[in-house]
């Protein structure tokens, strides 16, 4: 009873919800540069899913598999920690930004193969980049304490990059593979 007394004075059920927020998005997110990369969880792996980049555009295949395998994982792990959060929810919203742009054509729902969950995850990315982590965090415990506008920051220079790449896919694609 006495920790539930605790988390619900000061503030700390906000810091335990963004922690059960930064965990499970982390966990998630992570999986899926697992599936990606690796092959585990149910994945295809790193040939199968060049090949999936390639035809979609993401060429060469296999280096843009290692890139968003590598930023989901970096993201990931940043925002499970809660280190450097706001950079970490932002490479997790660019990274869903460029995978809702595969998606984009199915529409929202991801029973048809929508952009639905890379949704989700971006959503809850960018609002970590702009919240914070709370106060069980990484950041909290090295005292790293960011500016407010770092958030806002982070995701603008973060989307830059991913609208970038949506970019070089759209020219991809109207060129022969």
């Amino acid at each position: 009873m006495a920790l539930v007394a605790h988390v619900l004075k000061e503030g700390a059920s906000a810091d335990a919800g963004l922690l059960v927020l930064r965990v499970a998005v982390g966990l998630l997110v992570l999986g899926h540069a697992v599936q990606k990369s690796l092959g585990r969880l149910g994945g295809d792996g790193l040939a199968a899913t060049a090949a999936i980049f390639e035809r979609v555009g993401y060429r060469p295949g296999r280096p843009m598999v290692v890139i968003a395998a590598a930023s989901e994982t970096v993201g990931a792990v940043l925002l499970i920690a809660g280190l450097v959060t706001p950079l970490a929810g932002a490479i997790v919203a660019a990274v869903m930004v460029v995978a809702c742009s595969v998606h984009w054509p199915y529409g929202v729902w991801a029973a048809q193969r929508g952009f639905e969950l890379p949704l989700t995850f971006g959503i809850a990315g960018a609002t970590l980049a702009l919240v914070g982590p709370g106060r069980w965090s990484l950041d909290a415990a090295f005292g790293i304490d960011l500016p407010a506008w770092s958030g806002a920051a982070a995701l603008a220079v973060c989307l830059a990059g991913a609208a970038a790449l949506i970019a070089v896919r759209a020219v991809n694609q109207r060129r022969p593979s």
